[in-house]
């Protein structure tokens, strides 16, 4: 009797094991993965020269009628870790309350939020994504603007 209360004890503890290891495997395989965001422009320039990749600025709000469509961009399409991952691997990220960085807003025609601009290492303007888009839209946008700058990087240096 004593063994097999055992036993029972045994399997209970080795399926609480195991599930606490598939629950992990499921986080990791799933993505925890995040944008590594900066708040400075600088920054973000700093590494694009560094890295060779564009900056990619998000301008947002926290106040307003634009809140939500704010929020909804952070939260529907930029916390994919799909997104995640492929916005630290193509760009320089940088978050800018656009309310507190007014300067940089008007520098890149930033008239509403959420905004996206992406700017080359030396500060040039090349796409803005303005409003809400879904993921499947802000790949193809983003691809595009990426395969401009290759093309262009690739004409410079035939010269």
């Amino acid at each position: 009797m004593a063994d097999t209360a055992k036993k029972k004890k045994n399997s209970g503890i080795f399926i609480i094991i195991a599930a606490f290891a598939l629950m992990t495997v499921i986080t990791l395989l799933t993505g925890t993965a995040k944008v590594k965001w900066t708040d400075s422009l600088e920054l973000a320039q700093q590494e694009a020269i560094k890295n060779n990749k564009p900056v990619l600025a998000f301008f947002y709000t926290k106040t307003g009628d634009e809140l939500a469509q704010s929020n909804r961009m952070a939260i529907e399409t930029l916390t994919s870790p799909d997104i995640a991952r492929y916005v630290n691997k193509n760009f320089n990220p940088v978050r800018l309350d656009r309310d507190k960085n007014t300067k940089i807003a008007n520098v890149y025609d930033v008239k509403r939020v959420p905004t996206m601009v992406i700017i080359t290492a030396d500060g040039k303007f090349n796409m803005r994504l303005e409003g809400f888009i879904s993921e499947v839209e802000f790949y193809s946008r983003t691809g595009n603007a990426l395969k401009q700058l290759a093309t262009r990087q690739g004409d410079s240096q035939e010269k």
